[in-house]
């Protein structure tokens, strides 16, 4: 497992050069019900980036933790934070630039928040669209466009997805069977089951029903879903 926190340059540039792709997680601080970890999405979303770079030549970055969540689910009573939306996304962009100046070809936002159309994932995309051509106007000139066929990948440069890809089959929720069953799997002690009373929050229905056995198997699922995705993405990008 290569993370970009604990590299030196020397090796940045070696698996820079190497074409490795970079995985960057992003989750949120939010109310999970009442049995888990208000860094559940985070820690799911990091988990696996962890676990497939085992496994497939790639690095991890440190996640993007406090994404937007318009405290959908509980206020900051509950523990929840909800950045500024502007903020977060410059605060991304700003981010995103250096990993594409670090000379990274292949980057990929790994979310577990809200779906692919929840703020989190907008605001990457958004950032990822404007750098892919500021980033290549800067390095090619005004123009670069017009002047010559541009190289495949150019505009697939940063790619937002989903933690759970799609094949592998298991409903996303909030709290619920997925989360939970994932969470007693990857951070057994954090889970409060006891916690699940006859006045959990309707979001949590099925949660009584996950297992760290559910949790491992569906995990699994997740990872080889993403070697396989990466393994095509290096092997076509070179």
């Amino acid at each position: 497992m290569i993370q970009l926190k604990l590299v030196t340059s020397r090796k940045l540039r070696e698996v820079v050069e190497d074409g490795f792709p970079l995985l960057v997680p992003a989750g949120c601080v939010e109310t999970h019900g009442p049995h888990l970890p208000l860094g559940t999405d985070t820690l799911i979303a990091e988990a696996l980036c962890r676990e497939v770079t085992e496994r497939v030549p790639a690095v991890v970055v440190p996640a993007f933790e406090y994404g937007p969540t318009g405290y959908a689910v509980a206020g900051p009573e509950g523990g929840t934070v909800d950045p500024d939306y502007e903020g977060f996304y410059l605060y991304v962009k700003g981010v995103l630039r250096a990993f594409m100046r670090m000379g990274f070809r292949k980057i990929f936002g790994v979310v577990h928040h809200q779906g692919l159309d929840g703020p989190e994932a907008s605001a990457l995309r958004r950032a990822g669209a404007e750098l892919i051509f500021e980033e290549t106007v800067r390095e090619r000139g005004e123009g670069w466009w017009g002047r010559e066929r541009p190289e495949e990948g150019t505009f697939g440069r940063f790619r937002v997805m989903p933690t759970v890809l799609p094949g592998v089959e298991c409903r996303g929720d909030h709290a619920g069977f997925l989360e939970t069953s994932l969470m007693l799997y990857l951070h057994p002690d954090d889970v409060d089951m006891s916690a699940l009373g006859p006045d959990a929050p309707w979001y949590t229905v099925g949660a009584w029903r996950a297992s760290r056995e559910e949790g491992e198997r569906i995990f699994r699922k997740m990872v080889e879903a993403w070697v396989k995705f990466l393994r095509k993405e290096v092997q076509c990008g070179g």
